[in-house]
């Protein structure tokens, strides 16, 4: 079986310094007050190890908020984030990112996600980021999809190329600036800092992966007739044994050194089956990324739309190695 792949993103990070009780708690940045429209997103993303602002020589650190996010501490951010894979060490990208670059990792990380799509000439590191820019990179990484709410925003002076991942920017309420998102202004570094909050903060609260892939593979089953499946609880448990397998043993095969064939894994559970089946995939960060990715091989699609009652999937917790479990009871 083929790898199925995809993926992307960055961070940095800060410490806590704290004065005695005497005297006020020195402030993380010293160029940033509670004040600031963005210090929670900010400090959100210091607590978390995403950021990590910059020494200034005598003891403080400064987080230069106004300053524009460039391509590459974008990068960086994203990676971190979202945890993205190691990328293929023997990649090669961009002729002005070579093996030694400081952010050669965090740069092909993205790369591979699908977030940044940089230009065949290089990936322009230091150029700053515009806001229509951040729109799309931002779509990419968090899958943000057309949700059909209307928007009344002004996107006339929006690029063609990012008029609509600006557009989802809206849908999703992560921005406000209707009457101008002022598309070509480089993003500022707190800025940028907001918008990734918002947008991951919005992964936390849909629903969990094993909800999300059944309601996209009943959605595929609906449009050709079959029966919707229904969740499995002890198949999710088995799945992940097995996803979590393939990350603790370095494979990627429908034979696990640990439990044998999946049919093998089944009977060892205790689960009993007039019929089973197992997809597998590596890479892909979102139920839809790699709902699609089965469905684009007749392989794994044939599973999904398969003669089945139950279906259990399993999401690695590093790398994102996924198993996904069809029996007929």
């Amino acid at each position: 079986m083929n790898r199925l792949m995809q993926l992307f993103l960055v961070a940095l990070s800060v410490f806590v310094f704290v004065l005695p009780s005497a005297v006020s708690a020195r402030p993380v940045f010293s160029d940033l007050t509670e004040e600031s429209s963005h210090y929670d997103s900010i400090m959100t993303l210091y607590h978390d190890g995403i950021i990590n602002g910059y020494p200034t020589g005598d003891g403080t650190r400064v987080f230069k908020p106004t300053q524009s996010v460039s391509r590459e501490h974008a990068a960086v951010m994203f990676a971190s984030l979202l945890n993205l894979p190691q990328p293929d060490s023997q990649a090669t990208y961009y002729p002005d990112i070579p093996e030694d670059y400081r952010y050669v990792t965090a740069i092909h990380q993205v790369t591979e996600a699908g977030i940044f799509q940089g230009d065949p000439n290089g990936f322009n590191p230091l150029t700053a980021l515009t806001r229509e820019q951040m729109a799309s990179v931002l779509v990419r990484a968090f899958n943000l999809t057309d949700n059909q709410q209307p928007t009344v925003a002004h996107l006339d002076n929006v690029s063609s190329s990012h008029k609509e991942a600006v557009k989802r920017l809206f849908q999703h309420d992560l921005t406000n600036q209707v009457n101008d998102f002022r598309p070509e202004e480089p993003v500022t570094r707190a800025q940028f800092a907001s918008f990734l909050v918002r947008a991951n903060n919005q992964l936390e609260d849909v629903l969990t992966v094993e909800e999300e892939v059944l309601t996209l593979v009943n959605q595929i089953r609906q449009d050709v007739g079959e029966a919707p499946l229904q969740l499995d609880q002890s198949l999710n448990e088995i799945a992940l044994l097995k996803s979590e397998d393939m990350v603790a043993l370095d494979y990627f095969s429908h034979e696990s050194p640990t439990y044998g064939s999946p049919f093998d894994m089944l009977k060892q559970f205790g689960v009993t089956y007039q019929r089973a089946g197992e997809n597998i995939a590596y890479g892909y960060r979102t139920p839809e990324a790699v709902v699609e990715g089965w469905r684009q091989s007749e392989g794994h699609y044939l599973n999904m739309i398969g003669d089945y009652t139950h279906m259990g999937i399993g999401l690695s917790n590093e790398g994102y190695y996924w198993t996904q479990l069809f029996i007929k009871r």
